[in-house]
């Protein structure tokens, strides 16, 4: 398993809460998060692998596995920014991206998605593209 610097291929979004973010109790419903995260995703392929390129490859990026961590809720007018970063890579295959929401530089949430490319066509995982197994290089 490879892992990567915080710092590289990273990128920054500051969320605006919105009044249906908010759930009864107050703070932002935990499903609000999964939309964010989709945000942050799609974000970061944009910047770094673009689903157009993918997607003429006949590849698709899935998401296998998602886990958040909620470290304080969220209330509304809190100001939010969302780092998202590939975290690590296995077997060339499954990418951890690593997003966190963070208020006044503290934790309300860490998040990590894993995901692969998938060929529709051969319903099958398949390794990823060579500009994304040489990000470091």
């Amino acid at each position: 398993m490879k892992t990567y610097k915080k710092e590289l291929f990273r990128v920054e979004k500051d969320i605006n809460i919105k009044t249906y973010d908010i759930d009864f109790a107050g703070h932002v419903n935990n499903v609000v998060y999964i939309r964010w995260l989709e945000d942050m995703r799609l974000l970061w392929l944009e910047k770094f692998l673009p689903l157009e390129e993918l997607t003429e490859n006949k590849l698709f990026p899935v998401i296998r596995s998602t886990h958040i961590e909620y470290k304080r809720q969220l209330k509304m007018f809190d100001k939010v920014k969302a780092v998202t970063y590939l975290s690590k890579m296995e077997r060339e295959l499954i990418w951890t991206l690593r997003t966190e929401f963070l208020v006044d530089n503290k934790f309300s949430a860490i998040a990590e998605q894993k995901g692969v490319a998938f060929n529709l066509e051969t319903n099958k995982m398949v390794g990823l593209p060579a500009a994304m197994i040489n990000l470091d290089k």
